[in-house]
């Protein structure tokens, strides 16, 4: 698992977070194809698993496990929350703003066609 950090322990991998850090599943044989999409858009992919025939997840660091747990534990038999509840409140007085008067026509029309024309808004390039 790439690491911005030397020196961690297979425990602090697992538990670091990254905002950049997604997995994906590739049918095995096809990973190539997979680091090809990764390699076109600038964006790094490495191998950091296999799946086995065995329900569990299975760490290994330096060819020794350091962690095994079975796939529902981290799944089905997760905890669930019941968080509290209330009622949304909304963030603004539910008066309308003396600037606006109810029933008045705006038209967003140039407002949105000056946003969508910025070349900052998105990528205007196709995907694959």
């Amino acid at each position: 698992v790439p690491q911005r950090e030397t020196g961690m322990s297979a425990y602090e991998i697992l538990l670091s977070e990254s905002q950049e850090r997604m997995l994906l599943v590739a049918q095995k044989g096809r990973e190539e194809e997979v680091y090809k999409v990764f390699r076109k858009w600038g964006l790094d992919a490495v191998e950091v698993g296999r799946v086995i025939s065995e329900n569990r997840m299975r760490v290994l660091e330096h060819g020794d496990i350091v962690a095994e747990i079975p796939n529902t534990a981290l799944t089905d038999d997760a905890p669930v929350y019941q968080r509290p509840l209330k009622r949304w409140q909304p963030p603004v007085p539910s008066e309308m703003p003396e600037h606006i008067k109810l029933g008045e026509k705006i038209d967003f029309t140039d407002d949105l066609k000056r946003l969508l024309s910025s070349a900052n808004i998105c990528s205007k390039r196709w995907i694959y």
